[in-house]
């Protein structure tokens, strides 16, 4: 009778099933080793990979990067857009990193847009006839291309002309003198025709019968762009003041 219970004992022993494990075992990659657990992220949820490369939203052309990458010894941080400071514009004169220029009397300063491309000097010519004809001076100031040659910007002026059949104006239709004066290398382009200007930090500009009178001072802080547009009639009422004016460029002697 002893020997049936425990014969019976032992067969309710071998029936228990086993206790699962504390914990699942990991899973096996090929040869053997143990793939690595998915990591997670804050609050226990697994984290979403990173996006691959080429995959962040495209900036437009020319766009500066919104969140440039940090500078490392072969590729430098790019330098921030920032305004140059304006010119001085008192008692009819015009200084501005060592250039200097004698404002005509009737001649009007204007506010300037707080724009990275703005210019450090606006004035406003007074119109022949209504008032929408007025012309205006716009005077930039780009130090990092002193020493280039003009020819680049005076194509750009021109491809903003057109002529009778809408073509860019060619040098040949153009009026161009340069000339030098101790530390000054003056060029002057003036042209008629369409103007058609547009453009980042540029306001549309469409003038049916327009002229332009600019020049390109380069000096040793320079060079600096005046660019003077307006309606063909205001423009050759106010042509000789404009050409006084671009001549009356000198240096500041007081400045380093």
């Amino acid at each position: 009778m002893s020997l049936v219970l425990l014969l019976g004992a032992a067969s309710c022993r071998k029936s228990t099933p086993a206790e699962p494990p504390s914990e699942p075992p990991s899973a096996s990659a090929p040869g053997g080793s143990s793939s690595a657990a998915p990591t997670s992220g804050a609050g226990g949820s697994a984290a979403p990979p990173a996006p691959a490369a080429g995959q962040a939203d495209a900036l437009p052309p020319g766009h500066p990067p919104v969140n440039p990458p940090a500078a490392t010894e072969s590729r430098p941080a790019p330098a921030p857009l920032t305004s140059v400071p304006a010119a001085k514009v008192a008692d009819g004169t015009f200084e501005h990193a060592g250039l200097v220029l004698t404002i005509p009397q009737s001649w009007t300063n204007q506010p300037l847009p707080l724009t990275p491309m703005a210019p450090v000097c606006i004035l406003h010519l007074p119109p022949e006839g209504a008032a929408q004809d007025l012309a205006e001076v716009r005077i930039t100031y780009f130090p990092s291309m002193h020493g280039m040659p003009p020819d680049l910007n005076i194509d750009r002026w021109l491809k903003q002309m057109k002529d009778g059949e809408g073509k860019d104006l060619t040098r040949e239709a153009a009026k161009i003198t340069s000339r030098n004066v101790g530390d000054l290398s003056i060029t002057i382009v003036d042209a008629s025709g369409q103007i058609v200007i547009s453009g980042p930090g540029m306001p549309a500009t469409n003038i049916a019968d327009g002229r332009m009178i600019a020049a390109i001072v380069d000096h040793p802080r320079g060079p600096h762009f005046i660019k003077i547009t307006g309606p063909k009639a205001t423009l050759d009422k106010w042509a000789e003041a404009a050409y006084a004016f671009i001549e009356t460029a000198k240096l500041d002697s007081a400045e380093p």
